[in-house]
């Protein structure tokens, strides 16, 4: 049986890394995000600047400004962040077969057996070169056999972490961290753990059961394996989804349509890509447009028979920005998606007498070959290395 790998994936301090995409004069600079500006809210993110001065989420936003005066202090944009979590689910969904979303900034992937055989240390890799290029943030990952240790490595070295917890090596790498690196072990019962002469996570696996039935009740044997690295937990992914699709947030509004096109052709491409890996197709194409000013807009229409091709999907997506632009006036776009619905089990039915179809499907099936092997941006089109589509 194939050793399980698993990637715990955390994106650096979030809300305060978005809004330092957003404004990169921020760079550098301790940037705290929260609640009501006036003092009585709480710190929702903060930036690694600010976190060496102590500044800790949920701490009251008037604390902060004792400890950091000099921070640039910002209300959330949720929509905003909700943009970019959707460009991060993306990306996952994009590199593993399975994807357990935890919270808006962190996700659960199934980092062994991916496509082409490659070893799971290049999903890391490709993980964190794809948020820096699609969506100019870091994360922190830790790869490693099973969930609780994978969640428990990826935050020893942040920001931009990678740590990896070998094979047999649970234990051994648990032993000299402090109880409550284990995920539910709060302070309440790191108080209780303390009063024994419990501090360490190697400890905690030594201790008897009557001690760890005492302070966790029915939960002490669960606690007890996972000191000693076990976890049996299975990826818990969404349901399947019955449509497909990828979104491109621009780091500077697009006024220029021959970007839009470009950019649609990636997103086209990588959409269909998706599609052919779960041997689908889809008969609704829906284009998706966000503003400048945060207006969201959108046209979609169903296509004669179920596609996996992106030419297909291209050219109907195109056809779909014109409408839209023309009937909302020429705005610049912030955000550009496109979806596929009606989403099943894709049956191609041939033409005898076009050998265009069966020339399609076996270009697809060598570029797919191609990226799985040497990367997503291993081929591309022309078209995206003219006039700034290249990313």
């Amino acid at each position: 049986m194939a050793d399980r790998w698993i990637a715990h994936v955390d994106l650096d301090a979030f809300f305060a890394s978005a809004e330092v995409r957003r404004d990169p004069a921020l760079r550098g600079r301790p940037v705290i995000v929260g609640g009501a500006l006036d003092g009585r809210g709480v710190v929702s993110s903060a930036t690694y600047e600010a976190r060496a001065r102590g500044v800790r989420s949920a701490m009251p936003m008037a604390e902060a400004r004792r400890r950091c005066p000099d921070a640039v202090f910002l209300p959330g944009d949720f929509a905003y962040y909700r943009e970019l979590s959707a460009g991060f689910r993306a990306i996952l969904r994009d590199l593993s077969p399975v994807v357990e979303v935890a919270s808006v900034d962190e996700a659960y992937l199934d980092a062994g057996g991916l496509p082409g055989g490659g070893p799971p240390l290049a999903l890391v890799t490709a993980l964190k070169h794809r948020l820096r290029a699609d969506l100019g943030l870091t994360a922190s990952v830790g790869l490693a056999p099973n969930k609780v240790l994978a969640k428990i490595a990826s935050d020893l070295e942040k920001p931009d972490g990678a740590v990896l917890v070998g094979q047999g090596e649970g234990a051994r790498f648990l032993a000299p961290l402090a109880v409550g690196r284990i995920p539910g072990v709060g302070p309440k019962a790191q108080a209780r753990l303390a009063a024994c002469g419990i501090r360490t996570i190697g400890e905690l696996a030594a201790a008897p059961p009557f001690v760890l039935r005492d302070v966790f009740g029915r939960r002490g044997t669960d606690v007890a394996l996972l000191a000693r690295g076990v976890d049996d937990r299975s990826l818990e992914p969404e349901s399947p989804a019955r449509s497909v699709g990828h979104e491109r947030t621009f780091a500077e509004d697009v006024a220029d349509r021959a970007v839009l096109r470009a950019a649609l052709r990636d997103l086209c491409d990588r959409t269909a890509a998706q599609l052919r890996r779960g041997g689908l197709g889809g008969r609704i194409v829906a284009l998706k447009l966000r503003h400048a000013d945060f207006r969201t807009t959108g046209r979609q229409r169903a296509l004669h028979t179920a596609t996996d091709a992106p030419r297909t999907i291209l050219a109907t997506v195109e056809a779909l920005l014109d409408e839209a632009l023309a009937a909302t006036g020429w705005r610049r776009i912030r955000l550009l998606g496109v979806r596929v619905a009606g989403v099943g089990p894709l049956a191609q039915q041939l033409d005898l007498f076009d050998p265009t179809p069966l020339r399609d499907i076996r270009v697809n099936a060598a570029l797919d070959q191609v990226r799985e092997r040497f990367g997503d941006r291993a081929v591309t089109s022309c078209r995206l290395l003219v006039g700034g589509g290249r990313r």
